[in-house]
């Protein structure tokens, strides 16, 4: 009976919290993220496995103006474990995005929707005191992504994004282009000043 009750109570100061919180018309905001993964859709094309992340760290940086479209950059670096019989080894993606983006008019959550467009590039240690920079260049990357935020103070947003990236790297004489579109998921706050 306790357990129902406090249940209760929880989900009323919840609700309260949420709809006393929402009633602030968002005017101007700031937001800061971190990526907290970095996952890989495709293969390497020589030995077939999986193109795997050993860690992502960096940040994103956006800004929402009072008409509800934002600008926003987005920098970070992916450790890339290197396959089974590799000749390179330290390998790390750098990618730097740079996003407009559109918040949606709904009520008690902030969903948040946007695009970017950005370069990437490879970095390693390649065997024989050669490097990635010998065999490939800056190439491309574009993302669209989603980002869902909780308000929990009328001045304060917590929010998860997903960002769905295709990048790719140009290979320099007979080396073949390299992709590595895949998906990032990051967490942040946004400080919102209301109207």
């Amino acid at each position: 009976m306790k357990i129902k009750k406090l249940l209760s109570l929880l989900i009323t100061g919840v609700m309260i919290c949420t709809f006393s919180t929402s009633a602030f018309a968002e005017f101007f905001s700031v937001s800061a993220g971190i990526p907290l993964s970095h996952t890989f859709k495709g293969e390497w094309s020589g030995s077939g496995g999986k193109v795997e992340s050993d860690g992502v760290s960096g940040y994103m940086l956006h800004v929402k103006f009072p008409i509800m479209v934002g600008v926003g950059l987005e920098a970070y670096d992916t450790n890339i474990k290197a396959p089974d019989g590799a000749n390179f080894d330290n390998m790390k993606l750098s990618t730097q995005l740079y996003d407009v983006f559109y918040l949606l008019p709904v009520p008690i959550v902030n969903i948040t929707l946007g695009v970017g467009a950005g370069n990437t590039s490879l970095d390693c240690d390649v065997s024989g005191g050669a490097s990635c920079d010998d065999f490939y260049e800056a190439g491309t990357a574009y993302q669209w992504w989603a980002q869902f935020g909780f308000p929990i103070f009328p001045f304060l947003d917590v929010h998860a994004s997903y960002h769905d990236v295709t990048a790719k790297v140009k290979g320099k004489d007979s080396n073949d282009d390299l992709s590595f579109n895949g998906n990032v998921i990051a967490l942040g706050v946004a400080f919102v000043r209301s109207e």
